[in-house]
């Protein structure tokens, strides 16, 4: 996927090979990588329990944290992933 950008106005181009680039439009472009790489490494932490299907009940108590934490945590996380719910992220990672 090295033909794919994420601008940061949250547009995401594809770009065939070969194809003439308008340097302006991709200038404050990204390459996409893995969507966890914005993440914090608590987020990726929870985030990963999150995607094995654990509740945030089970989370709060391995990681001594409590609930409302874990929901706070999970809601900034989807923030920066751009999704609302668990479907939607595992959705976005399967994609990847």
């Amino acid at each position: 996927m090295k033909n794919v950008y994420k601008c940061t106005n949250g547009i995401v181009m594809i770009i065939p090979e070969g194809a003439e680039i308008d340097l302006e439009s991709i200038a404050t472009a990204k390459q996409l990588g893995n969507p966890l790489d914005d993440l914090t490494k608590r987020q990726r932490e929870i985030i990963d329990m999150v995607i094995k299907g654990f509740s945030n009940k089970y989370i709060a108590g391995e990681l001594s944290i409590s609930e409302g934490t874990v929901k706070r945590i999970i809601y900034n996380a989807y923030r920066v992933l751009g999704v609302t719910c668990r479907g939607e992220l595992i959705n976005l990672l399967t994609t990847f």
